[in-house]
C-alpha cells in the first residue's frame, strides 16, 4: 500500500447533524478514503453551548485519531460571500496583489476593516483581442470566519482552513473525483431555505450566485394547492411515506415537509438516475412543479450572464444535488427546461477514493450529503481557496520562504568552500608530511647523530671558508676587472686611464674575534667605500658613428657580469692631429 502524503479531515456541520470524511492522499490523483460518517445532534442544541463544544471535539477526535497528523477544513456559510469573476491588465506576478485590490476598490464597497478579500489566478485570458488575467475575487465578512473559528477553538480544535461550499465542489473538479470537461458546466444545490448555482470552466469557479428558493418553496408550493383532486392522490404519497400518526397530526404544512423530505430522501428504485415513476409520487411533483419552474428560470438566467458578460461557452451540462438526498424527478425536471445534460456529483460512488472496507453509504441517497464534506477532504492551500490563509499571508510565507532559501543557499555555497579549503589543507598537510618524513630519513642516515656541538663546528668552519672566498675575491676583483674591460673595449675605442675603488682591508678586531675559535659569532664588518672604476678613454672612427660606438660599448658592459650599472659621466668632442675629431667621454661602472 502506498504512503499517504498527507491526511485531511473535512467537517460540515449541518442541521442536526456532522459530516466528517477524512481521506489520505497517496499520489498526485489517487486518495484513500479513511472515514466517512454523519454523526446527528439535537438541531436546538445552540452552538455557544459547552455540551455542543464537547459533542464536536468528541466526535471530530473519534474520527480523527491522531489528530495531530490531520489537517482540519470545514465550511462557511456562503450567504455573505461576494464572489466574482475579473479581468485585470496584464501586469508582472509581483504587481498582480496591487492591480486586484484597487480593482476591487473600484468595482465594489470594499471595507478591509470588516471584509476579507482573497484572490485566485486563473490565467491568461482574452478581453475583445486584449491579453488580460482572469482573476476569481472573494469577499467575505470578517466576522463570519471569527464564529466559526472561534467555534472550533472553544472546542478545543485546530481548523487549518476554511472555505465554502463552491471551492469544496471546485476541489472534486481539480483532484479529479469529479470528470472535468472542457465546457462550462453547471452545479445546482438545493437546500432548504435557499439554492446556489455554481458554473465551472476547466475545473475553476467562475461564477457562483444564491437563489432564494429550495426545499421550503417546494413545500409551500406543496401546502398552498387547492386543486382537492391532487390532494387526494398526494393523500396517498403521505400514506405511503409517512406513519399513521404522522397523517393525523400534522397540518398541511408540516406534513408537506415532511412528505417530500422523506420522498428526497428515500431511495428512488433500482436506476435512481432515473426517478420515481409511482402515480402518488407523480401527483406530489405535479404539485411542486411550479417552485421548479421558478428555480429552473432563475438557473437559466445565471447560465446566460455566464455566456454573455464572461465571455464562456453555453452551459450543456448540468451536476445537481440536495440538501435532503437525491430524488431524480424534480432534476429531471429542471434539466428538461434548460436543454441541458443531467448528471449527479457522486464522488463517493464513481471510484475515484480507493478503501480497504466499504465505509461510504451504499445508496445515492445516502451519499450525496457527503459532497461539501468530501470536497473538504481533498482541500490544500496549493488548489484550495483558504479563508484564513489569503494571499497577504502567502506572500509573507514566499519571503520568509525565499530567505530560508537564500540563507540555506549561502549555509551550503560556504559549506562547499569550506569543504574545498578542508581538502585541500589536507593534502598540504600530507604533502609535508611525506618531506618531514623524506628528511626524517636523511637526518637518521647521519652517523654519528649530529648534536649542537657538531653543527655549531660545522657552522664555524662554513663562515671560515666563506671569509676566505671572500679574501680570494678581493684579491684577484682587480686582475678580473681589467681582463673583463679589455675584453669588452672594441678597437675604434682606447683607454686613457682606469681608476678603481676596490674597498678596504679588514679591521683588527676582525681578525681578533675571527680567531676567537669555533662556535663564536663572525664580529660585523665595517662599512667600506662603494666598489667602482672611473673609466676615461676616447671613441675614433667617422663622427657620425661615435656616439652609437659608445652607446654599443656601454650595452655591453651593461651586459657583464662583473660590471654594474654603468653610466656616462661625460662626453665631448675634441680634435687630435692624427686621429682627427674624437669623443672623448669618462665613465662610472659600479662593481659587486
Amino acid at each position: 500500500m502506498a504512503h499517504p502524503k498527507r491526511t485531511t479531515l473535512g467537517v460540515e456541520i449541518g442541521h442536526g447533524e456532522v459530516r466528517i470524511v477524512k481521506a489520505a492522499q497517496i499520489s498526485s490523483d489517487r486518495w484513500r478514503l479513511l472515514a466517512c460518517v454523519s454523526i446527528p445532534f439535537d438541531p436546538g442544541l445552540s452552538r455557544d453551548d459547552s455540551r455542543f463544544h464537547e459533542f464536536l471535539r468528541s466526535s471530530v477526535s473519534a474520527v480523527a485519531g491522531s489528530f495531530g497528523k490531520c489537517d482540519l477544513w470545514t465550511l462557511v456559510s456562503p450567504a455573505n460571500l461576494d464572489a466574482r469573476y475579473m479581468m485585470i491588465p496584464k501586469v508582472p506576478k509581483a504587481q498582480i496583489p496591487n492591480a486586484v485590490y484597487w480593482t476591487v476598490k473600484r468595482e465594489t464597497n470594499f471595507n478591509e476593516s470588516e471584509n476579507i478579500l482573497d484572490f485566485e489566478v486563473q490565467g491568461d485570458v482574452s478581453d475583445k483581442g486584449i491579453a488580460k488575467i482572469g482573476i476569481m475575487v472573494y469577499l467575505i465578512p470578517g466576522k463570519d470566519l471569527d464564529e466559526i473559528r472561534n467555534l472550533f477553538s472553544r472546542s478545543g480544535l485546530t481548523v487549518r482552513g476554511i472555505t465554502v461550499v463552491p471551492f469544496a465542489i471546485q476541489n472534486l473538479f481539480r483532484s479529479g473525483c469529479t470528470p472535468r470537461h472542457e465546457k462550462p458546466v453547471g452545479v445546482l444545490y438545493i437546500g432548504d431555505e435557499y439554492s446556489r448555482i455554481d458554473v465551472f470552466s476547466k475545473g475553476n469557479l467562475v461564477l457562483t450566485r444564491s437563489i432564494r428558493a429550495g426545499i421550503g418553496s417546494m413545500i409551500e408550493a406543496f401546502a398552498e394547492e387547492t386543486d382537492e383532486q391532487k390532494w387526494q392522490v398526494a393523500g396517498e404519497a403521505c400514506e405511503k411515506f409517512l406513519t399513521a400518526s404522522e397523517n393525523e397530526a400534522l397540518d398541511r404544512s408540516a406534513k408537506a415537509e415532511a412528505l417530500l423530505t422523506r420522498i428526497f430522501s428515500e431511495p428512488c428504485g433500482p436506476d435512481e438516475s432515473i426517478g420515481p415513476t409511482d402515480l402518488p409520487e407523480e401527483a406530489v411533483m405535479e404539485m411542486i412543479k411550479p417552485a421548479l419552474g421558478r428555480l429552473a428560470r432563475q438557473v437559466e438566467r445565471t447560465f446566460e450572464h455566464s455566456s454573455t458578460a464572461l465571455q464562456n461557452e453555453k452551459v450543456e451540462r448540468i451536476y445537481v444535488c440536495c440538501a435532503a438526498g437525491h430524488w431524480a424527478r424534480p432534476f429531471r425536471f429542471i434539466a428538461e427546461q434548460l436543454s441541458a445534460e443531467r448528471e449527479i456529483i457522486d464522488p463517493l460512488g464513481q471510484g475515484a477514493f480507493v478503501s480497504d472496507e466499504v465505509i461510504a453509504p451504499a445508496t445515492l441517497a445516502g451519499r450525496v450529503p457527503f459532497i461539501g464534506a468530501v470536497g473538504l477532504a481533498l482541500s490544500d492551500n496549493a488548489w484550495t481557496p483558504n479563508l484564513i490563509f489569503t494571499y497577504r499571508d502567502k506572500e509573507k510565507l514566499g519571503k520568509i520562504t525565499r530567505i530560508n532559501r537564500g540563507i540555506f543557499c549561502a549555509f551550503l555555497a560556504a559549506v562547499l568552500v569550506l569543504t574545498g579549503v578542508f581538502f585541500q589543507q589536507e593534502r598540504l598537510a600530507a604533502r609535508k608530511a611525506v618531506q618531514a618524513s623524506q628528511l626524517q630519513k636523511e637526518l637518521d642516515s647521519f652517523s654519528p647523530q649530529p648534536d649542537q656541538t657538531t653543527i655549531a663546528a660545522l657552522a664555524a668552519k662554513w663562515i671560515a671558508q666563506q671569509r676566505e672566498l671572500a679574501e680570494s675575491t678581493d684579491r684577484f676583483l682587480g686582475v678580473a676587472v681589467i681582463g673583463e674591460l679589455i675584453s669588452l673595449t672594441p678597437p675604434n675605442v682606447r683607454l686613457l686611464g682606469v681608476r678603481a675603488v676596490l674597498g678596504g682591508k679588514p679591521d683588527e678586531g676582525d681578525k681578533k674575534n675571527a680567531s676567537a675559535g669555533a662556535g663564536s659569532e663572525p664580529a660585523e664588518m665595517k662599512k667600506e667605500a662603494k666598489k667602482g672604476l672611473v673609466v676615461e678613454g676616447i671613441v675614433t672612427g667617422r663622427r657620425d658613428a661615435q656616439e652609437a660606438s659608445l652607446a654599443g660599448y656601454l650595452v655591453k658592459l651593461s651586459a657583464s657580469r662583473i660590471f654594474v650599472h654603468p653610466v656616462v659621466s661625460s662626453n665631448t668632442i675634441e680634435s687630435y692631429p692624427d686621429e682627427g675629431e674624437i669623443l672623448r667621454f669618462s665613465l662610472q661602472i659600479g662593481l659587486p
